[in-house]
């Protein structure tokens, strides 16, 4: 079984456990590992909720800004960030980060050799790019010295008596998509490019808008529409008044766009029952009918 999250980044495994808490009772004798277990239990479920809710990413904050001194140092300003183990993430201050010394301790570390991560351009070093990233770290403060218990073996001397959650800075090549789970990335990708998105959205907010006209329609499918001679004389009236007052420049005044509405609406019920006849029935609509 994995002991680590599989992004070789060093984190603990995200693989959800069966949670066990511990129980507490009058007498009960209690030792580091009831209290530990507490701890664990949860951290464990907090973990658990940042990763199934939120995703690993920026929550608010973080920005990057250049050093005004230059010479390759940024400033990275407070903010709050999940990874993808679901430990939070908290820069509570402004940090600068010295970005050349990160990439020079990534090459010492690498012995020179390439990163082996995808993204990174093999045009050489001028041409490879680097992304700036918060790594997770705790580390053990406030050692104490235990009491001397009766246990074979002699005290370690002092201990830890905390641990604190804190931060690393590090470079790593920049892929531009993060291959663990992304939600914002993974709505991008359903919803493809965004201006046919919004205008299928809009076509579908406009279509609620005809819902309960179309319902009343399709349940009575089974009755006749016929074209008479109102329906000819409300579609050559329509047709008349707009080709008259459609045109001229600028937006009509308010009274003449809801007359003009209304003709509309005329004209595309008598079109629309003209297109319930075959072809046989539209020849014969225009002979009773000369104006169609």
């Amino acid at each position: 079984m994995r002991t680590d999250c599989g992004c070789s980044c060093g984190g603990d495994a995200t693989r959800t456990s069966a949670f066990v808490r511990p129980r507490f009772f009058a007498g009960q004798l209690l030792t580091e590992d009831d209290l530990s277990l507490l701890v664990e239990y949860t951290t464990a479920k907090a973990r658990l909720h940042n990763r199934s809710l939120y995703g690993p990413g920026v929550i608010c904050g973080l920005g990057v800004t250049c050093d005004p001194c230059g010479g390759g140092t940024v400033a990275v300003h407070p903010g709050h960030a999940l990874d993808c183990a679901g430990n939070d993430i908290v820069v509570p201050c402004t940090e600068r980060v010295d970005v050349p010394a990160l990439v020079r301790e990534r090459r010492i570390s690498a012995l020179g050799v390439d990163c082996g991560e995808s993204g990174c351009d093999d045009d050489g070093d001028s041409g490879r790019r680097y992304g700036l990233y918060a790594r997770y770290r705790e580390l053990p403060v406030e050692p104490v010295a235990p009491y001397a218990t009766e246990e074979p073996c002699p005290s370690p001397g002092c201990v830890p008596s905390r641990i604190q959650e804190g931060f690393q800075f590090v470079v790593k090549c920049d892929d531009f998509e993060d291959h663990r789970h992304n939600p914002g990335t993974r709505l991008l990708t359903t919803l493809g490019d965004l201006t046919r998105a919004d205008r299928a959205r809009t076509r579908d907010r406009r279509l609620g808008f005809y819902t309960d006209a179309l319902t009343v329609a399709s349940l009575g499918t089974g009755r006749a529409f016929r074209f008479d001679a109102a329906d000819a004389r409300r579609y050559a009236t329509a047709l008349a008044w707009l080709r008259a007052n459609a045109g001229g420049e600028g937006p009509p005044a308010p009274p003449t766009v809801r007359e003009m509405t209304e003709h509309v609406r005329a004209l595309a019920a008598a079109i629309a029952r003209y297109d319930t006849y075959d072809p046989a029935g539209q020849t014969q609509l225009g002979k009773d009918y000369p104006d169609l």
